[in-house]
């Protein structure tokens, strides 16, 4: 990612992503799978500069271990979701590293043609976020703060929807 914007330059970063997987159908319903997914972030001006040094790179390393599932009930629902081993390495800012279990699961029930409604829920441990602040307010001041967070994300959703279509000739 590249922003024009020079106000966005630290957020810039480029990726590297690769995966492979496969699938298992023990009956038309059911669906399980296993997949193994591979990223990789370098961010060049990730870590600000202070008063001896130069902005510095940083590089994640991402390593995902997915198990999935893909339930159709019935004509009408469906239960999707996967569980993920994530094991994340960054250097050279270590304290970033983490590991652990993340998931998903998404389940959708459709009792027309027209009309759907849907429920999920993720949990996401290990989001970390980096602090930088400088010296008062003069621009230009060295960064006299570096800190990173853990955070864990954990989200729920529910929806509906109404598609109307109107067929007819001209």
């Amino acid at each position: 990612v590249k922003y024009s914007a020079p106000d966005y330059f630290q957020d810039e970063a480029t990726g590297n992503t690769g995966s492979f997987g496969a699938y298992f159908r023990p009956d038309a319903d059911l669906k399980l799978g296993v997949a193994a997914r591979f990223t990789r972030t370098d961010s060049p001006y990730a870590i600000a500069p202070t008063a001896t040094t130069d902005y510095q790179s940083n590089t994640e390393d991402t390593r995902n271990v997915d198990l999935t599932l893909d339930w159709r009930s019935t004509a009408q629902t469906n239960v999707n979701a996967r569980l993920s081993w994530t094991r994340l390495t960054s250097y050279p800012l270590d304290e970033r590293d983490t590991s652990g279990l993340s998931g998903v699961v998404t389940a959708n029930y459709a009792p027309t043609a027209k009309l759907t409604f849907n429920a999920s829920a993720s949990y996401q441990p290990g989001t970390y976020t980096s602090f930088f602040s400088s010296s008062g307010s003069t621009p230009g001041a060295p960064v006299s703060n570096l800190a990173a967070s853990s955070e864990t994300t954990t989200s729920y959703s529910l929806g509906a929807g109404y598609a109307a279509t109107k067929f007819g000739s001209k």
